[in-house]
């Protein structure tokens, strides 16, 4: 069974594939800098949306 910080993970990491939030948003719920959560989607072979401007 999930800890309740893994499950918080889990959600962010599923709501920003989705792209419902950005990565800064994600980094802010899941209280780490937006390097610590690149790192942490590298770790698990997650892609970074880039917006074309």
């Amino acid at each position: 069974m999930l800890s309740e910080n893994e499950l918080l993970i889990e959600i962010v990491l599923l709501l920003f594939q989705q792209e419902k939030i950005s990565l800064g948003k994600a980094a802010e719920l899941l209280n780490m800098s937006q390097i610590s959560f690149q790192k942490l989607m590298a770790e698990r072979d997650i892609c970074i949306h880039y917006d074309v401007a």
